[in-house]
């Protein structure tokens, strides 16, 4: 599937930074994974995918130390409500702040250092291509993150009530939803435990994934060629 290039998108990237990490004990976004904090990992990929031209952090707990690593490329927007531990609260914050200014948001979580660059390209092509409400990455039949929300879910998603989720919304609209195969097991790795730490930290040493470069500045905006091949 081809991108219709004559027709030019504003696609900005949502990254979630806001949770309390209480299964970890310390904010997962801090901390240092081949000798960085894992949040730059999830930067530098989204950084490397021409076709986002921002990215926003929703933060929450630890706003302060995120601030102080967080390249000048980079906005942030702090969650007030980041205690209540549902993602979606997040979600809308990240969603207010792009309202009005762009087609679509890449939605990445800040603890998935490991996600491909690739991976990202090819779900934003499949949303140009259809311009379906929700493009999904799906590996070995599972699907995971990030994923891509066209602005015309924006509204529904802000009106959410308290008891439902992202995925309520997801649910409600599965035939609006499109599916991306990609070659990418990361897409379903998040890191949650010290466990899930440790193995991020051996995956990234033996070369199970490749840390990205160091943001230095805003990507330009350019169309994406096509959305087939492997990730």
């Amino acid at each position: 599937m081809s991108a219709d290039v004559s027709n030019p998108t504003r696609i900005a990237a949502v990254v979630l930074a806001a949770g309390m990490s209480r299964r970890m004990g310390t904010p997962k976004p801090l901390l240092p994974l081949g000798g960085r904090a894992m949040l730059l990992h999830v930067l530098d990929a989204l950084a490397r995918v021409e076709a986002i031209d921002r990215t926003v952090v929703v933060t929450g707990h630890g706003h302060d130390q995120i601030a102080a690593i967080a390249p000048e490329a980079v906005a942030l927007v702090h969650n007030v409500q980041h205690t209540d531990g549902e993602m979606v609260s997040s979600v809308k914050v990240g969603i207010s702040s792009l309202r009005g200014e762009c087609d679509a948001i890449v939605l990445a979580l800040g603890d998935q250092p490991l996600i491909r660059a690739e991976t990202v390209r090819r779900l934003i092509d499949g949303w140009r291509s259809s311009r379906s409400r929700i493009v999904l990455p799906r590996h070995a039949g599972k699907r995971g993150h990030p994923i891509v929300l066209d602005s015309t879910a924006f509204d529904e998603i802000l009106s959410l009530s308290p008891h439902e989720t992202l995925k309520t919304y997801i649910s409600r609209h599965a035939m609006a939803t499109m599916e991306v195969d990609v070659n990418d097991p990361a897409i379903h790795f998040d890191v949650d435990t010290p466990e899930d730490y440790t193995r991020a930290e051996a995956l990234l040493t033996t070369g199970g994934a490749q840390p990205g470069r160091r943001i230095t500045s805003c990507p330009p905006t350019v169309e994406s060629k096509s959305a087939s091949g492997a990730a």
